[in-house]
């Protein structure tokens, strides 16, 4: 089928038969219920403000689970019917503007018409312009754009990556900047090439960009500037620490200079490890703490740079990323920069570009050295990237970026040697998530998965595994993973009322067999249980401590000492009693 060039309407049709496919990751599957690949129940119920899964949109592309969402537009997994491969189905339903049918097409709320078409209109705009710019390295493509159910659905190449922040936190939180120089110069080249183009993105933060298993970053959810702004037609989605001041306030222009303050940001947070401060916060306290204050070891001149990136007042920052790269780079020693060819601006920029700030550090600009300088930086940035390996990557990415883009970076950063000593790795402490997700694992070990209940692993997690980490194997072996299902845990039976005997079996029915009788000066029956320090129903541990509180043997009549004498004998013969003597007073904290 030729793809919707045009945007023409589309009216659903069958196409194959997708009820032997999980939603969840695509793959066939037998039966109902979840599915052995990726624990997704297509079975449970959905909410019904998502369209249905397994719809088809444009006669092509199946709808499956959803990935993320926000105040603008809904993004599923999807399945191209004519290729095979998966996509991501972004769909524009802003949701304080419209709502669902149950036929899945969009109903518009009354009175949001006009703001509702403007937006979807200027939506559409912004996807056209990003198939145009397909050819950039860092945005991913818009394979499709096509109109349906009263809105429009853009279908986005599925690549295999995981958010920066996530990164992040893997390796230490923070990268050196010979590490986050390699990685963030071709981002800034391709968000420089999108500036030239007319767009500018408004939500650079750790969440919107990803890294490849190639060490690659990729620039996701472009949004209308409505997202991107407070007090505007639909609910913004800011980033904090990351959206410019500008953002903010309605009334202050945007531009090239709104994405420079978020890529500073990001480097901040990158280099530092340090969540910068909120802009509004700022505004009141520029608390701001260079760069180098927290990581001696970055560059003077790169800290310059980002503080320069991050001015509060939009005329003294940072116009431009080629401004930003410049100072980036700018060697100290020798006072040169790379040069930058000058471009026109967009029409976006002229009608809002603010008062140029005054130069804060002379440039030279001799075509000679600066020509000079940006090959020997780029030589360099390339002979690291083939000489330098990341081991966080390696246990991070699932798989490289689907389709051709996977050919990009040949070998990638791993080298040819990962995994290769023949040595079952540590995988106690990972998630189960993450080694199912690396395809070496798999190409490597027949991995099994047991799950067990563990109290000191968190769920997901693996906390054993045989053979142990180091042990040679090789012709794909047999790994075993147990995997935490989290602690076992029990409701807390009632026992109020019972006799001590009779609590003590239904406890230890239960697998509670840490509990303790406890005498207090409450008035009751004998042996009865007057309550325990658990409210019932609460969901305990078996080895939690479960107190039964019964009435003390001080208060029985002191004409049956006989009988005293007996209750001491079989409490002390019980390992599982101990009497203690509660106040009187203590029965007002029932």
């Amino acid at each position: 089928m030729r793809p919707h060039e045009n945007n023409q309407e589309c009216e659903t049709s069958d196409m194959t038969d997708t009820s032997k496919l999980c939603m969840g990751c695509m793959h066939p599957k037998e039966g109902t219920g979840p599915c052995p690949n990726c624990g997704f129940d297509d079975t449970q119920p959905q909410d019904v403000a998502f369209l249905p899964l397994r719809t088809v949109i444009a006669d092509r592309y199946v709808v499956g689970k959803v990935l993320s969402t926000n105040g603008e537009a809904i993004t599923y997994l999807g399945l191209d019917g004519q290729t095979g491969h998966m996509v991501q189905v972004r769909e524009y339903m802003p949701s304080v503007l419209c709502g669902r049918r149950m036929d899945g097409t969009i109903a518009i709320n009354a009175g949001c018409e006009t703001n509702y078409k403007t937006l979807l209109v200027e939506y559409e705009e912004i996807l056209k312009a990003l198939r145009q710019l397909g050819h950039l390295s860092g945005v991913l493509p818009v394979m499709d754009i096509c109109r349906q159910n009263n809105t429009v659905y853009g279908i986005f190449q599925d690549i295999h990556a995981i958010p920066l922040g996530k990164f992040l936190s893997r390796c230490g939180g923070e990268l050196s900047w010979s590490r986050a120089k390699r990685i963030f110069l071709p981002l800034l080249n391709t968000i420089s090439n999108l500036h030239a183009g007319g767009l500018i993105h408004r939500g650079i933060c750790p969440d919107t960009v990803l890294i490849d298993r190639s060490g690659d970053l990729w620039l996701i959810d472009f949004s209308t500037p409505a997202l991107r702004t407070s007090h505007s037609e639909i609910e913004p989605e800011l980033c904090a620490g990351y959206a410019a001041p500008e953002q903010y306030n309605p009334q202050m222009p945007q531009g090239t200079w709104t994405d420079v303050y978020a890529v500073g940001a990001l480097m901040y947070k990158t280099l530092t490890g340090t969540m910068p401060p909120q802009a509004t916060t700022r505004r009141i306290n520029d608390n701001l703490c260079p760069c180098i204050q927290l990581n001696p070891s970055i560059p003077q001149n790169v800290s310059d740079a980002i503080c320069a990136a991050m001015e509060i007042d939009p005329q003294r920052r940072t116009q431009t990323i080629e401004e930003l790269i410049s100072a980036l780079l700018q060697a100290a020693e020798s006072k040169t920069s790379v040069y930058h060819a000058k471009r026109p601006e967009t029409v976006e920029e002229k009608a809002v570009r603010p008062e140029p700030p005054a130069p804060r550090y002379r440039k030279n600009h001799s075509a000679i050295y600066a020509v000079g300088a940006m090959l020997v930086t780029f030589v360099l940035l390339g002979f690291a990237f083939t000489k330098l390996i990341d081991p966080i990557l390696e246990t991070e990415i699932s798989q490289p970026v689907s389709s051709d883009v996977s050919q990009s970076s040949s070998g990638g950063i791993f080298g040819p040697n990962f995994l290769a000593d023949n040595n079952v790795p540590n995988f106690v402490g990972m998630s189960r998530e993450d080694v199912e997700g690396t395809a070496l694992y798999a190409e490597k070990y027949n991995l099994s998965f047991r799950e067990e209940q563990n109290d000191d692993y968190a769920e997901g997690v693996i906390f054993n595994q045989s053979p142990d980490a180091g042990t040679p194997m090789q012709n794909k072996g047999t790994v075993v993973l147990y995997v935490s299902t989290g602690p076992a845990t029990v409701p807390m039976p009632d026992v109020a009322g019972k006799t001590v005997e009779e609590a003590s079996k239904i406890l230890d029915s239960y697998g509670i067999v840490n509990y303790e009788v406890i005498e207090s000066f409450e008035d009751g029956e004998d042996d009865v249980v007057l309550r325990t320090n658990i409210q019932p129903g609460t969901l305990i541990r078996s080895k939690d401590k479960v107190m039964l509180i019964v009435k003390s043997q001080d208060m029985s009549s002191s004409s049956e000492p006989e009988e005293d004498e007996e209750d001491e004998d079989e409490d002390e013969s019980s390992s599982s009693r101990v009497i203690v003597v509660i106040p009187r007073s203590s029965s007002s904290e029932r």
